[in-house]
């Protein structure tokens, strides 16, 4: 199962049992738990050992987790639970699958000292532009999972950020000059991708390309 980061969507599991009081927690994969136990499953057909759990909110944090069901007021008892993975993806506007962003618009206008709110449709554009190239430059494909080590997602939004600043500045470029807060305007260089593909290398080298 695949969910961004702090975002609500609905459970389903066939249990195989009818009448049934089913419960869902969340681990981290390393020893913890990241979600207390739940309840409030509905069975749905009644007697079809199908349930339905509402309005289930993903961990804030991005990664790999595991949801841990059963009919067994949590104990974990042989033969009374069941597993699923789940990969949570970044907040904001999507997931860091093909075409989506690694980082936030609020984290690109504290970058940018900008206004979050104000600028919220350009800040959004100039990260899908730059998360574009990103995929594009570690051939990251619409089929392909989403990044989910703690690296590999900081480093995108490393360069996610670095590369949409850039974007951001393009956009008040007047013949290739921006004039700043100082005494001479700045031209922009006319190829600043190298050194973001050179930073990306290591993604390249997951994903089989390097």
């Amino acid at each position: 199962m695949q969910m961004k980061a702090g975002t609500t969507d609905d459970l389903s599991i066939d249990w195989g049992a009818t009448g049934k009081t089913l419960g869902v927690r969340v681990l981290d994969n390393q020893g913890a738990t990241t979600i207390a136990r739940a309840t409030g499953f509905t069975e749905q057909p009644a007697g079809s050992g199908v349930y339905y759990l509402t309005a289930f909110t993903a961990p804030d944090d991005r990664g790999r987790y595991t949801l841990v069901y059963d009919d067994d007021a949590g104990t974990a008892a042989l033969g009374h639970v069941a597993t699923e993975d789940l990969l949570v993806t970044t907040s904001g506007a999507g997931t860091p699958a093909a075409g989506d962003i690694y980082a936030t618009v609020e984290e690109l206008a504290r970058l940018l000292k900008v206004n979050a709110t104000t600028y919220e449709a350009q800040l959004t554009e100039v990260l899908d532009a730059a998360a574009g190239e990103i995929n594009s430059e570690i051939g990251m494909g619409v089929d392909d999972d989403p990044l989910a080590e703690a690296w590999q997602i900081a480093l995108a939004a490393q360069v996610n950020l670095e590369r949409a600043a850039e974007h951001w500045q393009q956009r008040q470029l007047s013949f290739g000059i921006i004039g700043l807060e100082t005494e001479a305007p700045v031209r922009l260089a006319r190829d600043t991708w190298d050194r973001h593909a050179h930073k990306l290398a290591p993604l390249k080298g997951e994903w089989g390309l390097a």
